[in-house]
């Protein structure tokens, strides 16, 4: 009777350690050295980009947040891609880098890791770039 038991509570701790590892190595992939050097490299790419299109429609460097435990930064361009970072009280929450295409008058996101929009994770894969004034 017992060992049927046991062999049942290894197989749910063996399962359970699978799902958790799994989520573990997204979470580690996106916060290791190499995501923020690659970042980094997408950062200065970008810029550079940015800098040479010298006022593209929607090309730019996005900020929103209250300062403390939400502040997101997006920063995009045509040919290099985006950069998508989301920092708090606790440090980094999310990050993603990838590809931006244009395609009927929106931006759509193409992800390295996934994209788990929830709680202090994700973005759209969508966006509408919107004229406001100067600002967009």
């Amino acid at each position: 009777m017992k060992r049927p038991l046991v062999l049942v509570c290894i197989a749910f701790l063996l399962l359970m350690a699978l799902c958790w590892s799994a989520e573990d190595l997204a979470w580690s992939r996106k916060h290791s050295e190499r995501a923020e050097k690659t970042a980094e490299a997408y950062r200065q790419k970008t810029r550079a980009e940015i800098k040479a299109l010298n006022g593209h429609f929607w090309a730019g460097e996005y900020d929103e947040g209250d300062g403390l435990g939400e502040n997101v930064s997006l920063i995009l361009a045509p040919e290099t891609g985006f950069v998508f970072e989301w920092h708090g009280c606790a440090g980094l929450y999310d990050r993603n880098y990838g590809t931006v295409r244009e395609a009927n008058g929106k931006i759509r996101l193409g992800f390295t890791f996934s994209n788990n929009q929830k709680g202090f994770q994700g973005i759209s894969p969508e966006l509408v770039p919107v004229a406001w004034g100067k600002r967009m």
